[in-house]
């Protein structure tokens, strides 16, 4: 069974309309953890229109690459490996994969930062980040739909756990919403350094990943969502 809810905003009980809803499921069904299921977070900005400026989505997209392997590491292990999450460097016929062909390093990711740079539409962007929409961080929702039109204008993180309590929910919106706003204030796209890689191998990964980590609960204090975030980035990993 797939849940959609319905557009959701951090000025409103976040808290109180997700308990609500986990206690009518409970009531009428009895949900069952399956690791080929999880949960998807859409996000548009609050305004207007609902949209991210094409600057934005270029940081966004940028810090999707720079981070992947500290997401990852917060992920539980049949999320980083289903195929209908594959990372984004590693989606085939995405431009980002062949930029990265030879690895994933500082020199590679400065390229990688030129070329996002370059861009001109969202469907550039798009193309270049992903080969399908199955893909951790999917973009396909940033411009109209060839055949319907419709443009929701949202930024989908597909590699949720599966959604089967208020907490876990809570948790991963926080999770998206601070990673989403440490992107946009941040800005990798500009002030990319080769300190802001460190590779899985390197000793230093564990403390950087924690660090990052408090980056991203201090970004969701801005949705006032930071409370519902674990202090260690690896206990994601059972939310």
């Amino acid at each position: 069974m797939e849940v959609v809810s319905p557009k959701l905003d951090t000025t409103q009980a976040m808290t109180t309309i997700l308990s609500d809803f986990w206690e009518a499921m409970r009531v009428h069904f009895n949900p069952q953890k399956d690791i080929s299921c999880g949960g998807h977070v859409h996000v548009t900005p609050l305004s207007l229109n609902s949209k991210f400026c094409f600057r934005t989505l270029k940081k966004i997209a940028f810090a999707c690459i720079v981070y992947e392997d500290f997401v990852a590491s917060c992920l539980p292990q049949a999320r980083r490996e289903n195929k209908y999450c594959t990372r984004n460097s590693q989606s085939d016929e995405s431009g980002v994969k062949q930029t990265l062909a030879w690895g994933k390093n500082a020199a590679s990711l400065a390229r990688v930062a030129a070329e996002i740079r370059s861009l001109t539409t969202e469907i550039d962007l798009y193309f270049y980040i992903q080969g399908s929409r199955y893909v951790l961080w999917n973009f396909q929702n940033i411009f109209p739909h060839p055949k319907t039109g419709r443009c929701t204008g949202t930024v989908e993180f597909r590699g949720g756990n599966q959604f089967l309590n208020t907490k876990g929910t809570l948790a991963w919106v926080a999770f998206v919403l601070g990673f989403i706003t440490l992107a946009s204030q941040e800005d990798l796209l500009s002030n990319f350094k080769s300190s802001s890689y460190v590779s899985p191998t390197d000793p230093s990964y564990p403390k950087r990943l924690n660090e990052w980590w408090q980056e991203i609960r201090e970004a969701a204090r801005k949705s006032k969502m930071s409370r519902h975030l674990p202090e260690d980035p690896l206990q994601m990993r059972a939310r």
